[in-house]
């Protein structure tokens, strides 16, 4: 089960990875100064989105109190 945050808030599920980080390009490229984050909620690792058009980077370790923000890449 895959997560998607919208500025640190948990906005809607996707059960398939692909689909998630699809979802979450889609966010971005419609509001590019939004933070946007997809969680996978077993591992709870989570992966940034950056840039819509471009490809997105490794799961990284949840940040410190939950709180996801936005790397460049």
């Amino acid at each position: 089960m895959f997560e998607i945050q919208v500025n640190s808030t948990p906005r809607t599920y996707r059960d398939d990875e692909a689909l998630a980080i699809e979802a979450g390009r889609v966010l971005k490229a419609r509001d590019k100064t939004t933070d946007i984050a997809v969680a996978n909620t077993v591992t709870g690792l989570w992966l940034a989105v950056t840039d819509p058009y471009s490809p997105v980077g490794a799961w990284k370790n949840p940040p410190v109190l939950g709180v996801v923000r936005q790397t460049g890449t």
